[in-house]
């Protein structure tokens, strides 16, 4: 960002070489992308979607291979109500672009 209009459009542009049609084909091979493409809309168009975009989005968000990276963990030794140290272990993920989160405890911790 630009430091005095704290705007995108202030910068100045960047020049992006155009990729060639070779790498582009290759690379829409590699992934799939025809048949990604195909079976997504063939899904929105059965569903008679009211909001495509919403039906098409769900779509790659479930195929997405994010779905379940775990994004933070954290662990940290709490009091069950008997006043005995227990472990409780937090995790955060990645699900259908938002997060998830779990929590358990283990303990008693010896």
């Amino acid at each position: 960002l630009d430091k005095e209009s704290n705007s995108l459009a202030a910068m100045a542009p960047i020049a992006v070489s155009k990729p060639n049609a070779f790498w582009v084909q290759k690379w829409l091979k590699d992934h799939g992308i025809d048949s990604l493409l195909a079976d997504a809309v063939n899904k929105a168009v059965e569903g008679r979607s009211k909001d495509p975009a919403a039906s098409l989005s769900f779509f790659f968000q479930q195929r997405s291979k994010r779905n379940g990276e775990i994004k933070k963990m954290t662990a940290r030794t709490i009091f069950d109500p008997n006043m005995q140290p227990i472990l409780e272990i937090t995790t955060r993920c990645a699900f259908n672009g938002g997060d998830r989160l779990a929590s358990t405890t283990s303990g008693p911790i010896v």
